[in-house]
């Protein structure tokens, strides 16, 4: 049986941390067990984040300034299990169909997602703009810089790491390459890339820092 690879636990908490642009604490904290549960499903017991759990931790620090952390463990909480669902926050219909979270307090249903109700819509939706559903509803791709930019997470290509959106190249070899032969146009000619993606992937690892396999 085939598995899903936007279900292996192929990140580290500090990998995902810095896709995600969150301490590694916050991540290990979301992803790892504890007395209350975690606020993200992580798919690992060691705490590892699989792709779909990247997209849910990516949503919630968004949600992050608005909610508490308990607030947002219960609502994620409450959405899977009243709806019979996995990973709410990775589905296209809570990220774009209008869909919400639903958080019962004191014997009321807080619909999250509602107008009006923390202004959910107006903080995930550009978020859930940068990534790409499959057929199943799941997220399959995530453009961290948005759809115009080249950088792509995608979990079927080069096991998740950053790469160049249409090829296998990933960001971190032309970035490093770049460092080492101080000059994009250079590097496009070694790899028939356009100059600007070569330079796009440059920037995405200058912004990110060094960082092991995702150092892109």
């Amino acid at each position: 049986m085939l598995t899903d690879p936007r279900q292996e636990p192929c990140y580290t908490a500090a990998e995902a941390a810095r896709l995600v642009g969150l301490p590694v604490s916050t991540v290990r904290r979301w992803l790892s067990p504890g007395q209350s549960g975690p606020v993200i499903r992580g798919a690992d017991a060691t705490a590892r984040a699989s792709f779909l759990d990247l997209v849910e931790l990516y949503m919630v620090a968004g949600l992050r300034k608005h909610l508490s952390a308990i607030t947002l463990r219960k609502a994620v909480e409450d959405a899977a299990v009243r709806l019979h669902i996995d990973h709410p926050l990775a589905r296209r219909s809570y990220l774009r169909d209008g869909g919400c979270l639903f958080l019962e307090l004191e014997g009321a249903i807080l619909h999250l997602g509602r107008a009006g109700q923390l202004a959910f819509p107006n903080i995930i939706r550009p978020r859930a703009e940068t990534v790409v559903f499959a057929e199943d509803g799941l997220a399959s791709k995530w453009y961290p810089l948005g759809l115009d930019n080249i950088v792509v997470i995608n979990p079927a290509i080069q096991g998740g790491v950053p790469t160049v959106d249409g090829t296998r190249i990933d960001t971190r070899t032309l970035a490093d390459l770049v460092d080492a032969e101080g000059s994009v146009e250079k590097v496009a000619r070694i790899y028939d890339l356009e100059p600007r993606k070569v330079h796009m992937a440059w920037a995405w690892h200058d912004m990110k820092g060094p960082r092991s396999r995702l150092a892109a």
